[in-house]
């Protein structure tokens, strides 16, 4: 598939914000349901990130938009704060006992919005590297990736501790659901922080893609376990959490150098992202079924929604990398 321009790209982006955003809007304002609160807050937050997602190639110096110094430093600013906002958010949810679990849901998203912050910071970091090769930017350069590697750590740090210690009273419901949820972040902040490395180092691993694969193992053998039981639900946010760091693997791996074994392999690269957001689709769909004689898989279904349309992000980030890296 041929892309020309980077329009068709960029107005998918545009498109997941404005979805994610629009339909946690919505939920949020409905009087009818219980977990109005928790799903429009879990929307909005992934609406959030996927807005800072598509900062990414932009940062990175590939898009075709006029960069500076201060442009760079306003970008990550705006990563750091947005992760402020939904950290913020989610400590306040925290202190009401109804919001208990959309708390930790803004919480464990602003926690991989910093990460994803840190990641573009990176990006143009590594630009500048390029572009000015000297003594004196060398010694700055090497200050900067400390505290960058200083803050790729720390949400890493953050939601497993926080993790850990949720699952250790999970003899209460709402604890081990909030532990697996927060869980289900940490495997996106480790993913992140896998990113990270493959930025600095410019070499591939298969680190992100063993993360992945975890989080979904993880997800399945804690359903199987809990199959028929009220918390057993929290198995697919795992799941959708281990789909969601192997389409975030794509845009890092068209970054780091474009593929020269072959038309056909690269084409595969920028199509995955979009097999992920089906497969994320159909299984909204069928858990939205399963919500109807269940209402406890209604918040998977929705989840699976902000969880596809990070895949598709995670496409249109590809999709523009490769374009401009080819031209």
């Amino acid at each position: 598939m041929k892309f020309e321009t980077t329009t068709w790209f960029r107005t998918i982006l545009i498109a997941t914000v404005l979805f994610t955003l629009g339909y946690g809007i919505c939920l949020l304002t409905r009087n009818d349901e219980i977990t109005k609160t928790l799903s429009g807050i879990s929307l909005i937050s992934t609406g959030v990130f996927c807005f800072l997602w598509s900062l990414f190639p932009a940062s990175s110096g590939i898009c075709s938009i006029r960069r500076s110094a201060t442009v760079n430093k306003m970008l990550s600013a705006i990563g750091y704060i947005l992760a402020l906002i939904l950290l913020g958010a989610g400590i306040v949810l925290l202190n009401h006992s109804n919001d208990f679990i959309a708390g930790h849901v803004a919480c464990g998203i602003g926690f991989a919005t910093w990460g994803t912050a840190t990641i573009t910071t990176a990006a143009a970091l590594l630009k500048k590297k390029n572009t000015s090769p000297n003594s004196q930017n060398e010694n700055s350069v090497l200050q900067q990736k400390l505290w960058l590697e200083i803050s790729a750590a720390f949400p890493v740090l953050a939601t497993w501790t926080w993790t850990i210690l949720l699952l250790s009273n999970s003899a209460d419901d709402s604890y081990y659901i909030t532990g697996h949820i927060m869980g289900a972040f940490a495997c996106v902040c480790t993913a992140l922080l896998a990113s990270f490395t493959v930025l600095l180092r410019q070499k591939q691993n298969g680190y992100l893609r063993l993360i992945a694969f975890a989080a979904i193992i993880w997800g399945v053998v804690q359903f199987a376990l809990q199959y028929g039981q009220p918390t057993d639900f929290v198995g697919f946010i795992l799941i959708g959490s281990g789909i969601v760091c192997w389409s975030l693997s794509f845009p890092i791996a068209a970054w780091t150098g474009p593929n020269e074994s072959g038309k056909q392999k690269t084409e595969s690269i920028s199509f995955f992202p979009f097999v992920l957001f089906i497969i994320c689709l159909l299984m909204s769909i069928f858990l939205f079924e399963e919500a109807d004689l269940n209402t406890k898989f209604l918040f998977p279904a929705r989840m699976f929604l902000g969880f596809g349309a990070i895949c598709l992000s995670s496409f249109a980030v590809t999709g523009i990398i490769q374009i401009k890296t080819k031209k």
